[in-house]
Order: C-alpha cells, then sequence, then structure tokens
C-alpha cells in the first residue's frame, strides 16, 4: 500500500512540477530574446513617424498624448476617424494598446504599419480602402503604440523601477481598493476613465471616449487570450457572463491569423486567462471591470524581440485580424438614452441580463456587443431615474434601441416605450449628430415591456389553497371541516381529562 501511495506522490509532484515549469518557460519553447535594435524605431522615431503622419492627413487624424514614462518620454497616441475629436458624434470607438511590456516590440510595430496601412488605402483605391473608409465613417479608432517606453529603452519587462505595469491595475479580486500605481499605469486609467491627455502643443483637456473593445499586444506565444486573467469568489473558474460573446470576438482575431488558427497548443487559437494561467492586476480585467470595455489580449510571437528582417511575416499574419476585430464594433446593439420629458440625452448605464458588466453612455449613446442567436434583457440606468428594461434577440444584425427614461417620482406616468429600430444606413459620410440618427429601419419585433417584480412569490390563484388553509369559492366546506375538527379536539381532551381524574384518585 505504501509502495501505490508512494507512486501517487511521484506522480503528483511531476505533474505539479511540469505545471510550473509550463508557466515559467517562454509557452512557445524556448527563444531567448536578443534586443537586436535594428529596423525597428525607436522612442523618438516613434515620436517622429506619427507626428509625419498627422501632418499628411490632418483631416482624418488627432495627436495626443496620455501622459509621461517615469523618465519624462510623451507616450503618445493617434485617433484615426472621419471626425478627430468630436466624441458627441454617435461612433463606437476601439483602442489598441501595445508594448505595455518593454521587452515584447512585435505588437508595437505592427500598430505603427497599421496605422500607415489605414491611411493609405482611406485615400486610395486599391483593394480594401472601401471597407477601411466604411470603418473610419462609422466608428473612430485609437492607437497607442507604446505605453511603456522606458522598459524598450533598456529592452526589458517592466518599466524603469522595473514593475510589470500588467500586474499593476486594480484587480476585482485581490486589490479592488487600490490608488496607487505606477505612472504609465496612471496615464492609462486617467485617460480610459476622464480623457485626461494633451495636444501636441502641451495643453491639457479633458476629452472621454468611451470604448467598446480594445486589444492590447504582448509577445512570448501566439493566442488571443480573453477575460479573466483572475478567479475569485465572483467568478470562480475566470468566466464571465459574457463568455460566448468573449470567445467570438477572439476568434475574430485569431481566424484570419494562420499561426493562431493552426496553433498546436490552443484550440482555434484562442483562450480563456485563467484556463492558461492566472494573473491578477492585468489590463483587461480591469477594462472589462471598471471601464464598461471589453479589452483582449493578443500574443503575435513567440520570440519576444525577433529579428526585424521577420517582421514581414508577422504583418502578412496579423494585418488582416487587426481590421477584422476592428469590424466587430459595427456588431450588437446600440441606441440612445434620453429623458422622456424634454428627448434630451442622459448619462447612464446598459446592463444585459443583470450581469457585473455596465457600458456607459457618451453623450447620451450607448455601445454594446452581444453574442449572436440569443435573447437578452437590456436595463437602462441613470441617476435620478426609473430604471426601464427591454427584451430582444440578436441574431447577429446590428440592432438599433432607443430608451427614454422618466425621472423618479412620477409614477402616474405610462411607461415609456423603447424604441428598437434596423441597422443605420452607412451611405452617408459624416456620422450622425447625436440628437438626429438617421434612417434606421422600422422595427420588425416590439420589445416586450419589463415585468413587474413578483415580491416574495406568486399571488393565490383561484381553486389553490390560500395562506390560511381554506379553498376559495368553498366558504361552507370550510365551515364544516372547521367545526368537525373543534369537536374531535373536544372529544379527546374531555378523555384525557378524565383518565388524569381517574390516576389521581
Amino acid at each position: 500500500m505504501l509502495g501505490n501511495v508512494g507512486l501517487a506522490l511521484l506522480l503528483f509532484l511531476c505533474v505539479t512540477t511540469g505545471n510550473l515549469q509550463r508557466k515559467s518557460e517562454p509557452p512557445c519553447g524556448n527563444e531567448r530574446t536578443v534586443c537586436d535594435r535594428s529596423g525597428y524605431k525607436d522612442n523618438r522615431q516613434v515620436e517622429e513617424f506619427l507626428f509625419a503622419v498627422h501632418a499628411k492627413y490632418p483631416k482624418v487624424t488627432r495627436l495626443f498624448s496620455i501622459g509621461t514614462s517615469l523618465k519624462g518620454t510623451k507616450i503618445w497616441g493617434i485617433e484615426i476617424s472621419t471626425t478627430p475629436g468630436k466624441p458627441a458624434i454617435a461612433k463606437p470607438n476601439l483602442k489598441y494598446i501595445g508594448n505595455l511590456h518593454g521587452d515584447e516590440v512585435v505588437g508595437r510595430e505592427l500598430l505603427l504599419h497599421l496605422v500607415d496601412e489605414v491611411l493609405s488605402l482611406y485615400y486610395s483605391v486599391q483593394e480594401g480602402s472601401e471597407r477601411i473608409r466604411h470603418l473610419l465613417q462609422n466608428t473612430n479608432l485609437f492607437i497607442v503604440p507604446t505605453v511603456n517606453p522606458d522598459g524598450f529603452d533598456v529592452c526589458k519587462r517592466g518599466n524603469s523601477k522595473n514593475v510589470d505595469l500588467n500586474r499593476d491595475f486594480p484587480d476585482q479580486h485581490k486589490d479592488p481598493l487600490r490608488t496607487k500605481y505606477q505612472q504609465e499605469v496612471r496615464n492609462i486609467i486617467d485617460w480610459v476613465s476622464t480623457g485626461l491627455q494633451w495636444d501636441v502643443n502641451g495643453v491639457e483637456s479633458l476629452l472621454p471616449f468611451r470604448f467598446t473593445l480594445s486589444a492590447n499586444f504582448h509577445g512570448g506565444d501566439v493566442v488571443v487570450n480573453y477575460p479573466f486573467d483572475g478567479s475569485g469568489p465572483k467568478a470562480p473558474k475566470g468566466i464571465t457572463k459574457d463568455d460566448e460573446l468573449l470567445r467570438s470576438l477572439a476568434r475574430s482575431y485569431a481566424s484570419k491569423n494562420p499561426a493562431m488558427v493552426n496553433s498546436p497548443s490552443f484550440k482555434n487559437g484562442i483562450t480563456n486567462g485563467v484556463e492558461w494561467y492566472p494573473l491578477y492586476g492585468g489590463m483587461q480585467d480591469w477594462n472589462y471591470v471598471w471601464a464598461g470595455c471589453i479589452e483582449t489580449t493578443v500574443e503575435v510571437s513567440c520570440n519576444k524581440w525577433p529579428h526585424f528582417s521577420s517582421f514581414s511575416e508577422y504583418w502578412t499574419e496579423n494585418k488582416d485580424s487587426l481590421v477584422n476585430y476592428w469590424e466587430q464594433l459595427l456588431t450588437g446593439v446600440w441606441g440612445t438614452l434620453t429623458d422622456r420629458s424634454t428627448g434630451k440625452p442622459i448619462e447612464g448605464s446598459i446592463v444585459v441580463d443583470n450581469g457585473d458588466f455596465k457600458v456607459y453612455t457618451q453623450h447620451g449613446h450607448y455601445f454594446r456587443l452581444l453574442a449572436v442567436n440569443k435573447t437578452y434583457t437590456i436595463t437602462a440606468s441613470a441617476k435620478g431615474y426609473v430604471n426601464q428594461s427591454v427584451q430582444v434577440t440578436y441574431e447577429g444584425e446590428r440592432l438599433r434601441i432607443d430608451i427614454e427614461l422618466r425621472k423618479e417620482g412620477r409614477a402616474g406616468e405610462d411607461a415609456p416605450e423603447p424604441q428598437e429600430k434596423g441597422e443605420e444606413p452607412q451611405g452617408s459620410q459624416e456620422p450622425q449628430e447625436p440628437k438626429k440618427p438617421q434612417g434606421p429601419q422600422e422595427p420588425t419585433k416590439e420589445p416586450q415591456e419589463p415585468k413587474e417584480p413578483q415580491g416574495l412569490g406568486p399571488e393565490p390563484q383561484k381553486n389553490e389553497p390560500s395562506d390560511l388553509g381554506i379553498i376559495d369559492g368553498q366558504p361552507l366546506l370550510a365551515i364544516l371541516v372547521f367545526v368537525a375538527a373543534a369537536v374531535l379536539v373536544g372529544f379527546i381532551v374531555a378523555r384525557r381529562s378524565r383518565r388524569r381524574i381517574i390516576n389521581i384518585n
């Protein structure tokens, strides 16, 4: 018996050691990072490139800085849109973030190439140009190629204090009340949450854009990793209530990347974060929990810093994926949130199926991605207003549902009727102003009104026993039963009293 126990213990130690080794070694193999900078743009060249692009395409680009690194390097971003700098326009927003880990450079260079490719195609008649024009007319693209320029400078994963930035965000399980972060992390949090940024002249402003979708780019493996990265009481296995949607979004990127979709390690080239390996303080979980934005982590290369001569292969593998993922912004449900009495847009939030994930309005507009072929209950809420719910079945075509809220204390008013509409036509060159969305189709299905709360349980139904045990509609029978029971009880009491008297005597 002891021999069997020893064998079992040996097997357990082998498996455990193997798992630990898998998580500490480079997942793709034993590729060694060699920081050969030739061919890659350094931080100064990244800045020069973005300024040159903006100078060449000023009508569809806007440069901004989200702050500086610990060593003072400005962290630049670029907005690409037909309406740059106008958050009031009803368009969903995508952000691509690179180089969170300083020694993972392929994603950084991919994003710089994407900037050039998108703008070149927008003004051309090449294959794919119509696709790009359609996206820019109906969405906004934000790209921050590097958020850790100090780490890049010294070819290290962390920042200048050697802190891993992808472990420094607030975490719902480990440190939800955290208020102190590394400067580079604080830059991202402030920009995404409040719109804090600086223009090319160093003028500070708050220009909030609510992000619907995001991806951050890493190296060390070839896979798309989706939330959650961490597990705890709120998500024991790291599975969100949007798991089906997240899998679909991850596949939208991986399916266009031959190296990912044919991965020997990850089915379809995707993985849940916890299923791969758990981490806490990561950026993608923070986006989902705090920012109302769905983000995935895209690992684009086994070698974190490959020789630049191989970069063209990475670009070929990823360029279609970058656009296909971006196109997911044009799915799901969107609409306006307005005051029923005044018709004015109000700021609030949207929750689906009583989940924990909230998306927030931007100038009264909301955008929410959904999994296909599912029925959802969409609930809108705003401070000082009565919540309003609508049920919708999403079949893959983008839906528009406008929701009106009435202020609290107006119980005499009828509940507002949400407006369900079809996809908005995309033929116009300029997007619509917030109060004038153009020409959506008429509703094909009337949303169901929200059900009234049922209290602690259903009301007693006719011909069913009530709480008092009386059968509705049969009072006479109830009385007879009651009298018979009383007589029986009296008879039993009398017999017991008589026995007690006899025993006493």
